[in-house]
């Protein structure tokens, strides 16, 4: 049936709302195919130029795309097909067809949570969109983005270095060299999650294909996370999608001043839930049952008790969910967000820090992070529940405890350390590589030159290093040693 599907949104075009009403018309797309033109008519959705597409388009053209993918190894995902993600139906404009590179069972998901930004990012965003993602993987979260440079690769990285699942989601064909700079990120992604795309194997992007599988990358997840986007980022369409789809939002504070805060200052001003850390983002998501979640995990980590009974236990019973999950019907929920609310907020507040504690640990946690890993982390047998029980999260010195011992030493010696155990572990033509690139930055075309590898071989050993942290990848093929 998959032909049907490719000639039926061949015809209509990418995003048609009027797939939903084949769909509700015919139990059969095979049925609607066969039904012609007279009774396509009669349907009363369809335009005179979308019955000539139908009209004029073959199946032969799909059989062909259906050969391509198989000669790729790709999965093709429709409607009709038992991975296609459940959660993508419920959006008013589902994709006809998903081509996916990679394990397709991960799309369905019960919890996943997409993060968008801008390519232009800043460095404080690099590492929020970094380490939040790696937060929210470690807990059995699949983190969604776009693949793109900037925010979107940061954290598509995150995931990845947390062992997690991580879906890309491109506005181009999965064939189609887009963006080689991030080819071998891609590569990983599919080994570790997915590519996809509802643009056949060899569709060049354009600009009206990117802001199309936006609403893909929302309807994929239960909550959009923005960080950094100006007042006209793609972001801010992914933002406005997941509010269609009745999707939550989320969006980290930035400086009113910077380049890329006029989006993200919109948001916050449209009641977007602002957060500083995964747990800000996985309490929002406390007593609704997602099966892959390890929910005991995240009580543990930010001090929450299991659900009380008081709240959520009697407002399951007067407000019945589908599948275990509550209503997302903002109107029918209202009880239930306000007392949940009253709930998330008392806990809250026993979390919070003093002002003034505050912003003094803020900041050294910005500057002195590394040291922080390299104190909790230091012995990789060690058992991390171990290191958490020695603290208490349930007081108000919750950063104190947690941050103090590593904020007492010098920050220089910890660093350099941590890099020296990183080279040292690396292979020769890693290592090679790190030390030429320690002399001066660098264009791809000298690297490959100088260490006599190929472009084709070079480019996961960058990315190796610059997933580790030791190099950065500048624009026009430039790499450099990140300091």
């Amino acid at each position: 049936m998959d032909k049907y599907w490719i000639w039926l949104q061949n015809s209509l075009k990418h995003g048609s709302h009027k797939v939903r009403t084949v769909r509700l018309i015919y139990n059969n797309i095979k049925d609607f195919y066969n039904a012609g033109e007279k009774e396509w008519r009669l349907c009363g959705c369809f335009t005179n130029r979308e019955i000539e597409n139908l009209k004029i388009n073959t199946l032969s053209a799909a059989e062909k795309i259906i050969e391509k993918c198989n000669n790729l190894k790709y999965d093709i995902l429709t409607p009709d097909s038992e991975f296609y993600p459940k959660l993508l139906r419920e959006i008013p404009n589902p994709p006809c067809v998903l081509y996916v590179r990679g394990d397709k069972k991960c799309l369905n998901s019960a919890f996943g949570i997409s993060i968008v930004g801008t390519r232009s990012a800043t460095q404080y965003g690099k590492e929020m969109a970094f380490d939040i993602s790696k937060d929210l993987a470690q807990r059995g979260v699949m983190v969604v983005s776009g693949g793109a440079i900037g925010i979107d690769s940061e954290a598509h990285k995150g995931a990845l270095i947390a062992g997690g699942k991580t879906v890309a989601v491109l506005g181009c064909g999965i064939n189609y060299p887009y963006l080689l700079k991030n080819s071998d990120l891609r590569k990983r992604i599919s080994e570790n999650g997915a590519v996809i795309s509802e643009y056949p194997p060899d569709f060049p992007g354009s600009a009206y294909t990117f802001p199309m599988r936006n609403r893909i990358i929302s309807g994929l997840t239960v909550g959009t996370f923005v960080i950094e986007a100006g007042e006209k980022s793609g972001s801010l369409i992914t933002a406005n999608l997941a509010n269609e789809q009745n999707r939550d939002v989320f969006v980290v504070p930035v400086n009113k001043m910077s380049p890329v805060a006029g989006g993200a200052l919109r948001l916050i001003q449209d009641g977007a839930n602002v957060v500083t850390c995964a747990e800000d983002i996985l309490v929002e998501y406390r007593g609704r049952n997602f099966s892959n979640l390890e929910t005991n995990k995240i009580n543990s980590k930010i001090g929450y008790e299991k659900v009380d009974d008081k709240y959520v236990g009697n407002l399951k019973e007067k407000f019945p969910s589908k599948n275990g999950v509550f209503s997302r019907d903002k109107n029918f929920n209202s009880e239930f967000a306000e007392k949940s609310n009253e709930y998330n907020a008392a806990h809250k507040k026993s979390l919070s820090v003093k002002s003034n504690d505050l912003k003094e640990f803020n900041l050294k946690l910005i500057r002195k992070k590394d040291i922080l890993e390299e104190e909790l982390y230091k012995d990789d047998t060690q058992n991390i529940s171990q290191v958490e029980n020695e603290h208490d999260y349930s007081s108000g010195n919750i950063w104190k405890n947690y941050f103090k011992k590593a904020f007492n030493e010098p920050c220089e010696n910890k660093k350099s350390n941590k890099k020296t155990s990183l080279t040292q572990n690396l292979s020769l033509e890693c290592q090679k590589i790190y030390n030429l690139l320690k002399k001066g930055d660098m264009h791809i075309d000298d690297i490959s030159r100088e260490c006599e590898i190929s472009i084709k071989n070079l480019l996961p050993k960058l990315t190796e290093l610059e997933l580790l942290g030791l190099i950065e990848a500048c624009t026009g093929g430039i790499y450099k040693i990140n300091i």
